[in-house]
């Protein structure tokens, strides 16, 4: 299971469908279907089944999907702490200027 699986799972469940999910991240449809039908393979689950409007989602993916997005959040507070810890410096720098010497 990759992260990117759990990503795809968490951004289905909140925008409801895989052509909504492909507007708001600027991929196509059919990558996220491949992406999909990968993680189905890698998680030995069906997560998906044809529809009329589309797909219908399965109890397994909804099993993922619940577990997803507490996954996400711990990596994510990880990865800060990892952040924190290296002591590299980090935030936001701010430039002030006189307009006439940004024109320059």
């Amino acid at each position: 299971m990759e992260v990117r699986h759990l990503e795809l799972l968490r951004d289905i469940s909140r925008r409801g469908s895989l052509a909504a999910v492909a507007a708001a991240t600027h991929r196509t449809p059919s990558a996220l279907s491949q992406q999909l039908r990968t993680a189905e393979r890698d998680m030995g689950a069906k997560l998906v089944e044809p529809d009329s409007r589309g797909i219908r989602l399965t109890a397994a993916y909804q099993l993922l999907a619940d577990g997803a997005e507490d996954i996400l959040q711990r990596i994510a507070e990880l990865q800060a702490r990892l952040d924190e810890s290296s002591g590299a410096p980090r935030g936001t720098v701010r430039i002030g200027t006189l307009p006439s010497a940004a024109r320059a």
